[in-house]
């Protein structure tokens, strides 16, 4: 078709209405699924942001709902990555890593001063309670002053040490070099015969202690302050 001249433009741009994730609801909604998960008092623990801030989410318009997991679980020692998912209109449409910083506290009993001497009997003036970051706890701390309350420091632990049951016994009631009541029993059947303790032990510890009849040595469990029970295989 002569004298007919054809264009077309250079660009088209075509777009499509969006709505914005604003950042701040990424990280609330994030947090949110670490308090659900903890189910502790409030005041026993911290969140924060970890590193950089995250950036606002353009998604297309439409009914918006944010649904969280923790995959990896929290992380006291570390980064609790949380992993927020965008729904539009029950539809994924995309995932966001948010990184979190979480302290939990927890009050459990700390030496008080001045320090706990090694073999001391303990008592309730040598001890408090104080709010500490669980990152730092190991297994066998104390959160009740009346489990440690009585029992026999095993060495020297300074004002705010935590105490834990590695640092602590009963008391001891046999000294090494005691002389001692071996009992044996066999049924109804029961046997004494002197010995001498060759350790140091608490009531129903297992220490090593000599029948001085037969010069044997064996173990057997403290009973009290003079006799030992031999274990029935």
């Amino acid at each position: 078709m002569s004298g007919i001249s054809w264009s077309m433009p250079v660009d088209v741009n075509i777009s499509a209405a969006v709505q914005t994730v604003i950042n701040d609801r990424l990280v609330a909604a994030a947090v949110q699924a670490v308090r659900q998960r903890l189910a502790m008092p409030s005041d026993s623990y911290t969140v924060a942001l970890a590193g950089n801030m995250v950036s606002d989410q353009a998604v297309p318009v439409g009914k918006l709902v944010l649904m969280s997991d923790i995959p990896n679980g929290i992380k006291f020692n570390g980064l609790t990555v949380v992993k927020v998912a965008i729904y539009v209109e029950d539809k994924l449409y995309l995932q966001r890593n948010v990184s979190l910083q979480v302290k939990g506290f927890k009050k459990v009993v700390v030496a008080a001063a001045p320090p706990i001497a090694p073999n001391q009997s303990i008592t309730a003036d040598a001890l408090q309670t104080e709010l500490v970051d669980m990152a730092r706890l190991s297994q066998g701390f104390f959160t009740e002053s009346d489990k440690i309350i009585g029992l026999q420091s095993r060495r020297s632990i300074l004002p705010g040490r935590v105490i834990n049951d590695r640092m602590v016994q009963k008391p001891l009631v046999i000294k090494r070099g005691a002389s001692v009541n071996i009992i044996a029993r066999a049924g109804v059947v029961e046997i004494s015969v002197v010995g001498q303790a060759l350790q140091d032990g608490a009531q129903d510890q297992i220490v090593q202690v000599k029948n001085m009849t037969s010069g044997k040595i064996i173990g057997a469990k403290v009973i009290d302050e003079s006799a030992v029970i031999v274990q029935e295989k």
